[in-house]
């Protein structure tokens, strides 16, 4: 059963801070040995949006929205979490800067 699924909302301007944030992330989970999935959700009204940036991992899902907003896009990948079995949902955002020990103390809860 999957465990742990990381949201992140992001306007279509955002996939180069988007793509780096998870880098960095997915970056210090291996340090610490924590496994997770990530849905990216990009909010866009252009009919053609250039997503092969965040095809760099097979953990990762993309799913496009028109729908604007940060608490529209988190109540989709709560959604999406709860019909896919994953036990935990965090919340990043595209711009954060994420330390080397980012999700060190996770390992205890999974």
């Amino acid at each position: 059963m999957n465990k742990l699924i990381y949201v992140i909302p992001m306007l279509d301007v955002d996939i180069v801070k988007g793509v780096r944030c998870i880098k960095k992330v997915l970056s210090a989970f291996n340090i610490n040995g924590v496994s997770a999935e990530f849905l990216v959700i990009i909010q866009t009204n252009r009919s053609h949006c250039d997503i092969s940036e965040l095809r760099f991992n097979e953990n990762i899902e993309i799913m496009l929205t028109s729908d604007i907003g940060t608490s529209i896009a988190r109540n989709r990948g709560i959604e999406y979490a709860i019909q896919m079995g994953f036990r935990f949902i965090g919340f990043l955002d595209a711009g954060i800067l994420v330390s080397n020990n980012f999700g060190c103390a996770l390992e205890k809860f999974l």
